[in-house]
């Protein structure tokens, strides 16, 4: 399952990945989403959290592609951090950061919001604005389809 909320006041963009549902299609949605926010960011940086909350499986090997092609696309200006407890899951993501990451697309992957949000802040020079508040709601709510 998939939901997103997305901010274009504050050039943000939260999601969360949840088990269960289907993993190909949630992340063809998670790309086509976040090409249409990064595309309304216009030449500002949008920040991007992910969620990859317990019981996700590995992204498939077109999300890992998708990624990549998103990185080095030159389309969207983005900071991204990728949230999950998954130790597997933190490995493959970084590799493919190691790759990709540019001046276009950072892309950096880490185990907690506590963890993710000096990156984002540094990279973004200020405060999150709601981020908090949109994180919060994400991890409590019942996932659902967006």
């Amino acid at each position: 399952m998939y939901r997103f909320i997305h901010k274009p006041d504050h050039h943000l963009f939260v999601c969360a990945l949840y088990g269960g549902g289907k993993p190909a299609e949630d992340f063809a949605t998670h790309f086509r989403e976040l090409r249409k926010a990064g595309l309304a960011a216009g030449q500002n940086r949008l920040t991007v959290v992910v969620l990859l909350r317990p019981g996700h499986p590995l992204p498939p090997p077109s999300a890992r592609s998708e990624v990549a092609a998103l990185m080095s696309s030159g389309d969207v200006l983005a900071d991204i951090a990728v949230i999950s407890t998954n130790p597997v899951v933190r490995g493959v993501l970084t590799a493919v950061s190691w790759v990709k990451s540019g001046d276009m697309v950072t892309f950096r992957m880490f185990p907690t919001w506590a963890h993710a949000s000096p990156w984002l802040e540094e990279r973004r020079g200020g405060p999150l604005g709601p981020a908090d508040q949109l994180i919060t709601e994400l991890m409590h709510k019942p996932a659902m389809s967006a």
